[in-house]
């Protein structure tokens, strides 16, 4: 085999069908409201067009509530305590990230996140 080349392709979930995405390279988004029930994360690659779906095959789409958690993934990745160098490089790409999605919503259409609208004197 090649360098760099995969042993294997990459197969879908049995169960849901979804694309199989290395987990570094997923979305991770859990689905809005879901929060107080530990929801599974969107298993589709960062970036991805189209609904979120996670393991069991249940897919969402972006919502106020969507708007909402991408705000609070940002602020909650901006207030990260890091304590060595790998740790503050980790939270340093969780909230590029995060930024990025938020960048992406916005430009794309979708509502400013709740704090940010209440804020808009307009």
């Amino acid at each position: 085999m090649a360098a760099g080349v995969p042993d294997q392709i990459p197969r879908p979930d049995p169960e849901s069908g979804a694309p199989a995405v290395p987990p570094d390279d997923r979305c991770g988004l859990p689905r809005p409201g879901q929060e107080e029930r530990r929801p599974l994360p969107c298993l589709l690659a960062y970036g991805h067009d189209g609904p979120h779906q996670d393991a069991r095959g249940h897919t969402w789409r972006d919502t106020q509530a969507h708007a909402d958690m991408l705000y609070d993934l940002l602020s909650e990745s901006l207030k990260a305590r890091p304590r060595t160098w790998r740790e503050l490089r980790g939270a340093l790409e969780a909230s590029d990230r995060a930024l990025d999605d938020l960048d992406r919503w916005i430009k794309d259409g979708g509502p400013l996140p709740g704090p940010w609208r209440r804020a808009d004197p307009r």
